[in-house]
């Protein structure tokens, strides 16, 4: 009995151990513009059944959805679970995880990867899915998905990837607190930079359709089914993006899959006029949306997609609003730690 008892305690102190070194070691983005670690904490942080509206994909959402614009203009509380390239596949079972503790009325899905072929996503773009997603089943599932062989397991025990870092570490890592993580943007990246005399590709045949990989086929099925199973309404999207001709023909697959079944699909690429966006001023690249085009967006998608919906709860984000509306005039730097609205309140 001694024996067992000894062991046990062995196991546990080497756990405890193990895992404060992995908490320790692990890469975080905390702050800047891209503030991964922080912003999908804070969403796995939240209040359940806090949020009406979700929106995941890739970085084309979270630089195109601003919650804030959006509370202002409706009332509703929505937050952006979106991360660079994120492919259909951790889309899933970040919806999943996302409807089993907000149950939110509208999930929308940003549909860049569809253009992609590949078959599972590269390393950088992996950890940046896992890092932060929380242990459990589905976790264990999207690594499944989302690595070969051979390269999960870093993905799970992030301590294997990380073990490295000693000579980096600073004050933030020892006092890392992920579970007291809140996003003031909710899961916004607010892009103050501008590239000017942005140029549309040359579309050509509106009408071309290139069918999807097929993993890419299966699993946006999935998160179609998914949603109509747990009584989500979904709606597909592709954020302005600037399309290249293949990636509109990928898209026009996405439309028709949505169509086969009755899933509202819209490519705001088509609609620039319409949101009043300006070619020299609105992207902070090429492909992504600044401060200014966001906020235009926001605007538009919130008076024309989400004006039929009312708020579940009273939320309040004066405070955050206030903050948004300094920076957007210009007084930011994001590359300096501002602690206000960083920790949740108790934390």
């Amino acid at each position: 009995m001694k024996k067992a008892i000894k062991a046990a305690a062995f196991i546990i102190i080497a756990a405890a151990i193990f895992f404060g070194l992995d908490r320790l070691l692990v890469r975080k983005s905390l702050y800047g513009w891209w503030n991964m670690t922080t912003k999908i904490n804070g969403f796995f942080n939240s209040d359940n059944d806090r949020y009406d509206v979700v929106f995941c994909g890739s970085s084309h959402a979270y630089c195109s959805f601003n919650p804030l614009v959006i509370w202002e203009e409706t009332g509703l509380d929505s937050y952006v679970i979106a991360t660079q390239k994120q492919p259909f596949w951790a889309s899933y079972y970040y919806i999943k995880e996302a409807i089993s503790r907000q149950h939110p009325q509208l999930i929308v899905l940003d549909c860049y990867t569809a253009s992609k072929e590949e078959e599972y996503t590269d390393d950088a773009t992996n950890y940046t899915l896992c890092d932060d997603f929380p242990f459990g089943i589905n976790k264990l599932k999207m690594i499944y998905d989302c690595a070969p062989p051979g390269k999960r397991f870093d993905l799970l025990v992030r301590f294997t990837k990380y073990h490295s870092r000693w000579s980096e570490l600073g004050e933030e890592d020892f006092g890392f607190r992920p579970d007291k993580l809140c996003d003031w943007l909710n899961g916004y990246c607010m892009l103050t930079q501008t590239k000017a005399d942005v140029q549309k590709p040359y579309i050509g045949d509106k009408d071309l359709s290139i069918p999807l990989s097929e993993k890419n086929t299966e699993y946006l099925k999935r998160i179609i089914a998914l949603c109509r199973e747990e009584n989500a309404s979904l709606l597909i999207v592709k954020t302005p993006s600037n399309e290249t001709a293949s990636e509109h023909a990928y898209y026009n697959f996405v439309a028709a899959i949505a169509e086969e079944n009755d899933i509202s699909f819209i490519n705001y690429n088509d609609l620039y006029r319409q949101i009043g966006i300006d070619m020299n001023r609105d992207f902070f690249d090429s492909a992504h949306l600044n401060h200014r085009g966001a906020e235009k967006f926001s605007k538009y998608f919130a008076e024309h997609e989400l004006k039929s919906m009312s708020p579940r709860a009273a939320s309040d984000y004066t405070l955050q609003l206030a903050r948004y509306r300094r920076e957007y005039s210009g007084d930011y730097n994001p590359f300096v730690l501002k602690p206000e609205f960083l920790h949740r309140a108790d934390g």
